[in-house]
């Protein structure tokens, strides 16, 4: 009776034919290999593995390889922008292609990527454009009036972020004490439909009402 294969085993074989895959046609690296085996063995076993290693090893493959034929879900945080843009833009998509493992992935970035209304209020009685970008890749983190203008007209103008800050809210929460009294999701949404500075929202107390129903749906209540 044959012995049964390790995963490590699985995850190396896969790499080379991924590897082998590449445009420029791909070349076996045993650190890549050793990587790629550590990150197997380490999923396996719900342990751990802490790897160094030196520009051009792929280290990239050798952890994606592994971590889509586990099949769990897998956080990725990179140092960088870039590399999480090369992930997502190139890397995944290729592994997608010749990987005969249907996966899912998406990016998610942190709460620097994305301005808020305070923010936008700050910026306009400020009167500045430096919105603080932390980002390499550009010139600067300043953006032009236009660019300004255009977003103060989708945040007066889309009833979008009403809803989601609803449904987050709802989703926080869980508290049976909120869940209990209609008073307090009421409060909460006059409270979103003021802090949003929404012209839809504070001028229409139906969609208020509906913001309301969506929190108490969600809490249960």
């Amino acid at each position: 009776m044959p012995a049964a294969v390790s995963f490590a085993d699985l995850t190396a074989e896969a790499l080379e034919a991924v590897t082998s895959s590449l445009p420029a046609g791909g070349e076996r690296r045993e650190g890549q290999v050793d990587m790629a085996r550590a990150v197997a063995d380490a999923i396996e076993t719900d342990g751990h593995a802490v790897v160094q290693a030196g520009t051009g090893t792929g280290k990239s493959l050798a952890y994606l390889v592994p971590a889509v034929l586990s099949d769990r879900p897998t956080v990725i945080a990179t140092a960088t922008k870039a590399l999480q843009d090369q992930l997502a833009g190139k890397d995944l998509p290729f592994l997608a292609d010749h990987l005969d493992v249907p996966f899912r992935f998406a990016v998610l970035k942190g709460r620097s990527n994305y301005l808020c209304l305070q923010r936008l209020d700050e910026l306009e009685a400020d009167d500045r454009l430096d919105l603080d970008l932390d980002d390499t890749e550009r010139d600067s983190g300043s953006i032009d009036s236009d660019t300004l203008d255009e977003l103060r007209a989708f945040a007066t103008t889309s009833t979008t972020p009403v809803k989601d800050v609803a449904v987050a809210i709802a989703g926080a929460l869980s508290n049976p004490l909120a869940a209990a009294h209609a008073t307090f999701v009421k409060n909460v949404a006059i409270a979103i439909a003021g802090s949003l500075r929404n012209a839809l929202a504070t001028a229409h107390a139906t969609l208020v009402k509906d913001v309301a129903v969506a929190i108490a749906g969600s809490l249960r209540n």
